[in-house]
């Protein structure tokens, strides 16, 4: 008998499963499409259900004349993030910084990463 391979998703979106005890289901939330959100017995079920919310989402989306948007895994980053912070947070940032004489840009990314 042959094995199955896997069907490959058509959307590249990321896909949150999780249990949810006041539903008594796994629910599948897709976080780059606003609202699109089903769930299923198994997390299977809703994995296989997210893929098909995501087809009807982008369907609908289509039919609308609305802009589909790029999903995250397939958008380039530069790593440059244009940030505003409190003054206060600024300069509390800026001695940390000092002090551990490192670059508050290696500071705050650390403490990104750590996060």
């Amino acid at each position: 008998m042959e094995k199955k391979s896997p069907k490959k998703p058509k959307y590249k979106y990321q896909i949150m499963i999780h249990w949810s005890p006041e539903d008594s289901a796994y629910l599948a939330i897709v976080p780059e499409l606003e609202g699109c959100i089903t769930h299923g017995e198994t997390q299977k079920e809703a994995l296989e259900m997210a893929e098909d919310a995501i087809e009807a989402y982008i369907e609908s989306l289509k039919k609308h004349g609305e802009e589909i948007p790029q999903p995250l895994a397939e958008k380039s980053f530069s790593g440059n993030i244009p940030l505003r912070v409190e003054p206060a947070l600024h300069r509390k940032l800026a001695i940390e910084a000092s002090f551990k004489k490192k670059s508050l840009n290696k500071l705050i990314t650390e403490k990104l990463k750590a996060s």
